[in-house]
Order: structure tokens, then sequence, then C-alpha cells
């Protein structure tokens, strides 16, 4: 069976297509991976200084 050159070409277009579908999927992926890890790092890096305030203060209330 032959496929006519312009069937071929439009299946490589469609083909084509898919592949930069595919590539923008991924780039979305890994921007929402660091935009989370972000996102855990600045709540993980908060709740340490709550905890280092916190204990700054009682340490100062038994300094009194």
């Amino acid at each position: 069976m032959n496929i006519s050159r312009k069937k071929l070409i439009a299946q490589r277009r469609k083909a084509d297509k898919y592949v930069q579908q595919l590539v923008q999927y991924k780039q979305s992926a890994v921007g929402l991976v660091f935009m989370e890890s972000a996102v855990v790092l600045a709540m993980e890096t908060s709740r340490v200084n709550s905890v280092v305030r916190n204990q700054a203060a009682a340490m100062n209330q038994l300094k009194r």
C-alpha cells in the first residue's frame, strides 16, 4: 500500500504537534514540581522561624 507524499507530510505534521504538546506538558509538570518544592521549603522555613522565635521568647521569660 502506497501512501501519497501529501498524506505522509500531513501525518508528520500531526505527529510533530503531538510531540510539541507532550514537551509542553512535561515542562508544565516540571514547573509545578518546582513550585511545590518552593512552597514546601517556604513553609518549613516559616515553621523553623516560629520555633526559634518561640524559644527566644521563652529564654527571655526565664531570664526575667
